[in-house]
């Protein structure tokens, strides 16, 4: 799904240290409220990576909402 393929995108910008154009393309990768785990999970340690806590919180609830027992997600 293109998604995925935008969540890669996203994950490569991220590693690269382009953290705001990395945020964006997870916003448009996760509109709606869809995604998995590891989408909500990035997108949550970009925005934790910018200091935007509270949109980093919000974001990890996603992804343990999609799963309870992610070790990541609980880590942060």
């Amino acid at each position: 799904p293109m998604s995925v393929e935008m969540i890669q995108r996203a994950y490569a910008l991220q590693q690269g240290g382009r953290l705001a154009e990395a945020e964006a393309l997870y916003r448009t990768a996760l509109a709606g409220g869809g995604g998995d785990v590891t989408g909500w999970f990035l997108f949550a340690l970009a925005l934790y990576q910018q200091q935007k806590t509270r949109e980093a919180l919000s974001a990890i609830n996603n992804a343990l909402m999609r799963d309870p027992a992610h070790p990541d997600s609980l880590m942060m």
